[in-house]
């Protein structure tokens, strides 16, 4: 049963405008939409069409820092529904709006976000490089698999080392410290470029081995 299913109708309607009003070519009646729609539960969501991501997207560089935080709720909120649109802001030659986009993604715990932040490690701006990474620590355990893929084919990248070194000893402490430590080791050697590969591998598998055993107990 939808979200939508359990809101009254007149409460559909007002909320079916409050969706409306963020395309509004009002500034204000755009702010006012977001900030009702934050207070509401995640309902609202199904009244999103693309004309309201455009628009949620359009106002990740809002001068004010209260509007975009709304709107980096709206948009997590949204979830998957913004994911394309999110991603390919990663591409922007506006960098506010990579950081804001950067921001958001790190919020949407799935693989797609995770590849699309771990991709934002080599921006040619550190900030947008900084949040990504800041996005892989926040999803936690979920992005492991996926910086360790990265790692056996991307290890030449001084940027891509870097930045996942950060990201695997900001998860260190509240992740698996005995998965993630050989790759931690590697990262900080000297021969780097040779021995992150091998140690990302290893972890891989242990990784997928875990995996497997859990589902079958």
């Amino acid at each position: 049963m939808k979200e939508t299913e359990h809101i009254p109708n007149q409460d559909k309607a007002s909320t079916a405008a409050l969706v409306k009003a963020l395309s509004s070519s009002v500034d204000k009646e755009r702010g006012n939409a977001a900030e009702s729609l934050v207070r509401m539960s995640n309902a609202w969501v199904n009244f999103a069409d693309t004309s309201t991501i455009k628009s949620l997207i359009d106002d990740l560089t809002n001068e004010r820092e209260l509007r975009r935080d709304r709107v980096r709720r709206l948009l997590s909120a949204l979830n998957t529904k913004a994911l394309p649109s999110l991603i390919k802001c990663l591409k922007s030659d506006n960098h506010k709006l990579k950081e804001e986009s950067a921001r958001v993604l790190g919020t949407i715990k799935n693989r797609e976000a995770v590849e699309a932040l771990i991709g934002a490690l080599e921006d040619d701006i550190f900030d947008v490089r900084w949040l990504a990474g800041e996005g892989l620590i926040s999803v936690g355990d979920a992005a492991l698999e996926p910086v360790f893929s990265a790692l056996t084919k991307r290890s030449d990248s001084t940027l891509i080392r870097e930045g996942l070194h950060r990201v695997l000893h900001g998860m260190y402490r509240e992740s698996d410290q005995a998965l993630i430590k050989p790759v931690l080791l590697a990262l900080e050697g000297t021969e780097n470029r040779l021995e992150v590969p091998l140690a990302a591998e290893a972890a891989l598998n242990s990784l997928r081995t875990s995996k497997k055993i859990s589902t079958r107990l």
